[in-house]
């Protein structure tokens, strides 16, 4: 069947399912019973967590990792000791368990909800199982940032959307709070990223940071909203 409605990242994909979740009493009206209604919701919200939430704490260490490590090797020398980053708990589980299988439980209870006397295009649209077009303006896309901390020395890190693969990636900026001019920090096509900060000393300070979205080596849309970190030092 077609599944031109499913996103192809990650972050589209938890957004799916976070949308399913959200719009799980639709499937009453196509002829799913209020049992196979909550089989779905727990699929549903599995789908956030191992799209979203696990892959979020634990890309984030490795990235943690490899800027702690990239200190050691690549910073000038007389630079403070980093810390080594904190290993995140085991995020908790969805309260229902499940079995293995989400994808193709998705791909059947899908078609058997487009088969319903009852499904029409706006259902569809709600639940998120029709092909609406990407939606996607350049000029006015505006990147997002999240979960920015600095887990280690001299190092912010953080994620970005990737709009559903519409984008390449983003180029991220930061200023010290309090100062006009930002500071390009780099270029980054993976999320989550890792950036070195030019700190001014060996002392914590406060930061400002935003993104812009990036396609074909050109910056597109409006800058992120400014968020900000205390840096270590």
């Amino acid at each position: 069947m077609n599944q031109s409605y499913y996103p192809k990242t990650n972050d589209g994909r938890a957004d799916w399912w976070q949308n399913v979740a959200d719009n799980i009493g639709v499937l009453t009206g196509l002829g799913f019973s209020v049992t196979e209604s909550g089989l779905i919701l727990a699929d549903a919200k599995w789908g956030v967590y191992l799209y979203r939430t696990i892959r979020e704490a634990f890309d984030n260490l490795q990235k943690a990792t490899l800027a702690w490590a990239d200190v050691y090797l690549d910073a000038a020398v007389g630079t403070s000791v980093p810390t080594p980053p904190n290993v995140p708990s085991w995020p908790a589980l969805p309260a229902d368990g499940i079995a293995p299988g989400i994808e193709e439980r998705r791909v059947q209870w899908v078609a058997r909800a487009k088969a319903s006397p009852s499904y029409n295009p706006p259902i569809g649209a709600q639940l998120g199982t029709e092909a609406t077009g990407d939606g996607f303006d350049e000029a006015t896309y505006k990147a997002i940032l999240s979960n920015l901390a600095s887990p280690s020395a001299y190092t912010v890190t953080g994620k970005f959307r990737k709009a559903g693969g519409q984008i390449d990636g983003i180029n991220l900026y930061g200023r010290k709070e309090g100062t006009m001019a930002w500071i390009f920090l780099g270029r980054f096509n993976a999320t989550p990223f890792s950036a070195l900060v030019p700190l001014a000393g060996a002392a914590p300070e406060p930061w400002e940071f935003l993104a812009r979205a990036v396609k074909r080596d050109v910056e597109i849309g409006v800058p992120s909203d400014v968020v900000q970190v205390i840096v270590r030092g």
